[in-house]
């Protein structure tokens, strides 16, 4: 079992971490801290690495799938992130997801960006929001009616939503229920928290 990393207190190998000295607690934290730091680290090094083996040999995910024991699609997300992103762009103190996030904006803003998120502590998503320009839409649970199954359920408010969009943009739904008829003639209607919407 080859280490990955040895100290004094610390042995990583690749099945686990060994704490081998006690540690003070900033000793504690400093390791999370390098642990994170590893994991990005590590997805930038096998995007890199298989850059240049592409270039080098051809595309050969076969046998780095075989060597890493990694599926075809996380090596393919790691080098388009390791493309897309130049090692100049790069930021330390945001995972590689933030990268993920940025790698398909211009390279000119990509720099800029993940420092924003550093400095602000700004999670991955809300990055992902911030540059798509688009709030997430709260969800809202409904409970579904006693003496309906949940296949039932979903099927009338596919059917509902269907009849509201045909309703909006002046079409009749294709499967022959109008709107009036999904608001009145389906069980969910008494409890649904949609049932005072009006469509004219």
């Amino acid at each position: 079992m080859s280490d990955i990393i040895k100290t004094d207190k610390v042995n990583l190998t690749s099945v686990g971490l060994t704490v081998v000295g006690a540690l003070a607690f900033d000793e504690w934290i400093e390791l999370m801290s390098t642990l994170v730091r590893l994991e990005t680290a590590f997805q930038f090094a096998i995007g890199d690495a298989l850059l240049y083996g592409e270039s080098k040999f051809g595309e050969k995910y076969s046998q780095a799938m075989d060597a890493t024991g990694m599926s075809y699609q996380s090596l393919a997300n790691m080098v388009w992130v390791a493309r897309r992103v130049p090692m100049c762009n790069r930021v330390v103190g945001v995972s590689w997801t933030h990268h993920r996030v940025i790698a398909s904006i211009d390279p000119t803003d990509q720099r800029l960006l993940l420092e924003m998120a550093r400095d602000s502590d700004m999670p991955a998503t809300s990055l992902q929001t911030h540059i798509s320009g688009k709030e997430p839409r709260n969800r809202v649970m409904v409970e579904v009616p006693a003496g309906i199954t949940t296949e039932d359920a979903m099927r009338v408010i596919k059917e509902y939503a269907d009849a509201v969009k045909a309703a909006n943009s002046s079409q009749a739904p294709s499967y022959g229920i109008d709107a009036d008829a999904t608001l009145e003639n389906n069980p969910l209607c008494d409890t649904c928290p949609h049932r005072t919407l009006t469509i004219e």
